[in-house]
């Protein structure tokens, strides 16, 4: 279980209980679905998982006619068909919420009922609960993200630039740059940011502790580095090991998902992004995984960075949809389009070419000396085009061989060397 309650889901178990007294659900099934919660408590389940099992089953007895635990077959096959059909509720159900109400059928009759029927005078003893749901399975087709929806480097850029807020900033860079789930981005501690101490100081790990897989997971990252620096400078508990990262500025504890989503959505009026980029907190962790998918990592190490169990469905889900892009692959490799560089690069920390100091990628001088980067950077551009001119010329009057990516590359070794960029 993640750290902390970023969801609010002891609140939240705690108002499903009390609803279950209402006047839609007989009181014998107020009586199951009591037992149920205690049934579901006793195994140490999470309370989001306790919260959505008892959320299902009780919109499945306010639909129905009837007792819970006189359902004959036919019935079962009603109840699964309302399901499918989006009839259980007046809203539309997703795939995967259809999938939830499946598995929560399963987890009442087959586990809960079969278990405790001797126990619960109104349940008959005969009642056979993995025959009632063995026409049935809990799964959901797995379906292929839309890459033209989903967030890039440029559109973190974007949302960076226009959040008011360090905090926000930080937290816009980590939902990038660690592909975390939101609770475990919002689950962190001082104590979980490692800066790396040593010759290259431009490395920080964050460790995602209580995982959904229910053990911790170090990240390591160097896009939103110094702005996880700045964050922890300015923030008057940042050498407290305890202290939340991400905290309300008025109640001074654990930032909240919905706080967290309202502070993208500040950033996302101010910033100019497509209508159809979806910037969700989930939809950054999407698109994370199809951007390392497309950079080439494999699916063990897929696995391991997003938190996946080894041999996930979900990481295949993303390696595929990378492979999926044959057309541009073909053209990159026949000369016909060209290779489309790294954009994630942009996101990267700004070193000062006279100071060395690490700046934002959106900072214009330097925090340090007041050196304009951007001045900087232009200067180093136009002397690689320069040398790369000059290269050329010298190869084509020595007749040596060699492609375009290597000259440039020379050119930009050339101007590190002289320039000390």
């Amino acid at each position: 279980m993640t750290q902390g309650d970023p969801h609010n889901l002891e609140q939240r178990l705690e108002n499903t209980v009390q609803s279950l007294e209402s006047e839609k659900i007989s009181s014998n099934n107020q009586q199951l679905l009591e037992r149920f919660y205690n049934y579901l408590v006793s195994q140490e389940l999470s309370n989001s998982r306790v919260t959505r099992h008892l959320r299902c089953v009780k919109v499945v007895a306010e639909y129905m006619d009837g007792d819970l635990s006189s359902v004959s077959k036919s019935k079962m096959v009603e109840l699964v068909g309302a399901i499918n059909q989006n009839q259980i509720k007046d809203t539309e159900l997703a795939d995967s919420t259809k999938a939830e109400y499946r598995k929560s059928l399963i987890k009442f009759y087959s586990d809960f009922l079969d278990t405790m029927k001797d126990d619960i005078r109104q349940v008959p003893h005969d009642l056979d609960g993995e025959k009632l749901t063995d026409f049935f399975t809990s799964t959901c087709k797995t379906t292929m993200p839309d890459p033209e929806t989903l967030p890039e480097p440029d559109t973190i850029r974007k949302l960076v630039r226009n959040a008011p807020k360090t905090r926000d900033k930080t937290l816009l860079m980590l939902l990038w740059s660690t592909g975390g789930r939101i609770s475990e981005i919002l689950g962190l501690k001082w104590k979980d940011v490692r800066f790396k101490q040593g010759e290259d100081k431009e490395l920080v790990t964050v460790v995602f502790r209580e995982t959904k897989t229910g053990e911790n997971r170090k990240v390591p990252i160097r896009t939103g580095f110094v702005y996880l620096k700045d964050l922890k400078q300015k923030d008057p508990r940042g050498e407290d090991p305890d202290a939340w990262v991400f905290r309300s500025e008025q109640t001074k504890d654990q930032l909240s998902y919905r706080s967290a989503y309202k502070a993208i959505q500040r950033a996302e009026r101010r910033a100019d992004l497509e209508q159809h980029t979806k910037t969700n907190p989930h939809a950054f962790r999407k698109a994370r995984a199809t951007f390392l998918a497309s950079q080439g990592m494999n699916q063990a190490t897929l696995c391991e960075y997003m938190g996946w169990v080894q041999g996930s469905d979900q990481a295949s889900v993303y390696i595929a949809l990378a492979e999926s892009d044959k057309e541009n692959t073909v053209m990159e490799l026949a000369g016909i389009k060209k290779k489309e560089e790294n954009r994630e690069r942009d996101l990267l920390p700004v070193k000062c070419h006279e100071c060395g100091e690490l700046n934002r990628f959106e900072t214009e001088n330097c925090r340090e000396c007041g050196q304009t980067l951007t001045t900087a950077s232009i200067f180093k551009q136009v002397q690689i085009e320069e040398k790369t001119e000059k290269f050329m010329e010298e190869i084509i009057r020595s007749d040596t061989e060699f492609n375009p990516e290597e000259i440039n590359q020379k050119a930009e070794e050339f101007v590190k060397e002289e320039f000390s960029l």
